[in-house]
């Protein structure tokens, strides 16, 4: 959902073209209607339990479609770089982008690289005593 944050300039007298770039521009929000119930009503004490929970439903729906789309076994989620992955995201915010083909890639590359060094040793003792 966006919401506009202001539709008129500031003050001071412009032209056009330079009012439009005085506009806010429009940031995405979560939908209003998770944190209030009635705009007269105050919220009582465990109504944010109930907030989260239908922020966590539909987290847990929009991941799940995504992982379904992608062909990533669900099992995947039992994995302890998973969490780490969650918690990761959790610090940085609700703003994070997601990450470009070349932002995946490169990390992933240089750990495949490390992996391998790793491995050398071993291989070299495969040949001498065998898998």
């Amino acid at each position: 959902m966006i919401i506009w944050t202001s539709l008129t300039p500031s003050s001071g007298s412009r032209s056009n073209n330079e009012s439009n770039s005085l506009f806010k521009k429009p940031k995405q929000t979560v939908p209003l209607h998770l944190y209030y119930n009635t705009p007269s009503r105050q919220m009582k004490l465990g109504e944010t339990d109930d907030v989260k929970k239908e922020l966590k439903d539909q987290v847990c729906k929009s991941f799940a479609k995504w992982m379904y789309d992608a062909g990533i076994s669900f099992n995947a989620v039992n994995y302890p770089s998973f969490n780490t992955f969650c918690q990761v995201v959790g610090q940085y915010g609700p703003y994070v982008k997601p990450s470009t083909y070349h932002e995946v890639r490169f990390p992933l590359k240089k750990e495949v690289e490390l992996t391998l060094d790793a491995m050398k040793e071993h291989k070299n003792e495969w040949k001498t005593y065998g898998c």
